[in-house]
Formats: structure tokens, C-alpha cells, sequence
């Protein structure tokens, strides 16, 4: 109730003759007081966004209410030095923003809270909690074989033509991995075939005596009829 208004009534009490009133109106305004806390109507938001984003991209917003009515605001409560740096927020309207490019390889998730003032009184904080999304952005690489260990000897005494040789790691750090493991039969299928034609051009694959399963595991592709000599034999992968 802002206002309210009431009659006074005021007479005499003549011992004799007649009685005489009056009567006034009397108009009250309830003068507001800065007596309430702001609230949040939830206490906790949800929001996502996908990684490469551009810098200063917007997340999402909070919204705090007073019924006192004044402008409320917006500040993060006692932020991490991860936070600060990577998000800011607009004091006027609780707008959240990324400050640069985020990276769901380095974290995937950011939880901080959000307080809201009114100059006065300060609201409990609300949890805010970030998805990173994943983009195809990491390119695979090989665990093995690599620059370093790319060798495999087998004894053919202990060797027989349909034994599983070895398995072909890939590290591939998207949330989601999609790559696809081939064989490389001809050299021209390297990004570095004029190198590789240039300096190794007595080397040949020999992948056709070989196959992948769906697991990336190697065998020999004993369907062929296919016999390993002794010698060396080379492979590639891409």
C-alpha cells in the first residue's frame, strides 16, 4: 500500500443550543524505505557456448529482482583468477561475456557465482555454471607407431599367418573423435609426396598384404593367399 486517506471528525458537546462539527480528510503517503533484499528467482543457470568462439561473445544473462524497486547491481562474488580472465560481466543488466576464444580441450566446464546489490542490501550469490561445447577442431596423431617407434620385429618361428600383429593408436582429442584410419598404397596419398618421391623413391608399401580391422588393429590379409618373407616391409597410414 503506497497511500490512504481517513475522515477526522471533530464536534462540540454545548450544554445548551445547538452542536456543531466538522470534518477533514486526511491523506497519508507511506514514504518507501530500502528495506529488501534482492533475489533471484532460480539459484542456479545453466548456459553453453561453443569453443572458438569469437572474443567477446555473448553467454547468457542473470536477472535479480527488488521489490523496493531500485536499479540492482551485478558482480561476480569473489571470482578465481581463471574467471576474471576469462569471462566479464555487465554490472547494469547481469550479462555474462567471454573475454577471448575458449577452449574445450583445456576445460569444459566453468563454475563461478553472481551477486546483486541495490546499494544497500546484497543477495545471496547465484551458481552459474558454463558448458564449453565441442567443435572438430583437433587434428589426430599417432601414439604408435610414431617418429620414434615405428619399428615392430617379428620372429616368424613364434608366427603364425592369421595371428593379430599389433594395434594402430590414435589420439584424437575432440569430445567426439571422427577420425578414420586408411592404409596409404601409392605415395601421391601424402600431404608430402613430392618429398617423400624426391628422397625415398625406392621405397614401396607394402600394404596390401596387411589389413585394419574396426578396431585399428593389424593383420596380415592371409585372404590373398599372401606369405611374408623375410626382409623388411614398410607401411603407412593416414
Amino acid at each position: 500500500m503506497k497511500n490512504f486517506s481517513f475522515n477526522v471528525t471533530a464536534m462540540d458537546h454545548p450544554n445548551n443550543g445547538q452542536q456543531f462539527k466538522t470534518i477533514a480528510t486526511v491523506f497519508v503517503n507511506i514514504i518507501d524505505q530500502n528495506d529488501n533484499v534482492p533475489k533471484f528467482p532460480q539459484a542456479t543457470y545453466e548456459f553453453s557456448i561453443y569453443e572458438n568462439n569469437a572474443p567477446h561473445s555473448y553467454i547468457g544473462q542473470v536477472t535479480a529482482f527488488d521489490i523496493d524497486g531500485p536499479l540492482l547491481t551485478y558482480i561476480f562474488d569473489n571470482p578465481s583468477n581463471e574467471i576474471s580472465s576469462s569471462f566479464y560481466l555487465s554490472s547494469s543488466d547481469g550479462k555474462i561475456y567471454a573475454h577471448n576464444s575458449l577452449d574445450r580441450e583445456q576445460s569444459d566446464e566453468y563454475i563461478f557465482y553472481i551477486i546483486a546489490s541495490d546499494g544497500y542490501h546484497i543477495s545471496s550469490s547465484v551458481r552459474i555454471q558454463i558448458k564449453i561445447l565441442d567443435l572438430n577442431d583437433e587434428i589426430p596423431r599417432f601414439v604408435f607407431p610414431n617418429d620414434n617407434n615405428d619399428t615392430l620385429i617379428i620372429d616368424r618361428v613364434y608366427w603364425n599367418m592369421n595371428d593379430y600383429i599389433c594395434q594402430i593408436e590414435i589420439q584424437d582429442n575432440d569430445e567426439k573423435p571422427t577420425h578414420t584410419l586408411l592404409f596409404i598404397y601409392r605415395f601421391d596419398q601424402l600431404k608430402n609426396y613430392d618429398y617423400l618421391n624426391k628422397h625415398k623413391n625406392i621405397l614401396q608399401f607394402d600394404s596390401e598384404k596387411f589389413f585394419l580391422d574396426h578396431q585399428n588393429r593389424l593383420f596380415l590379409n592371409s585372404t590373398n593367399g599372401t606369405i611374408l618373407n623375410e626382409g623388411v616391409y614398410d607401411l603407412a597410414f593416414k
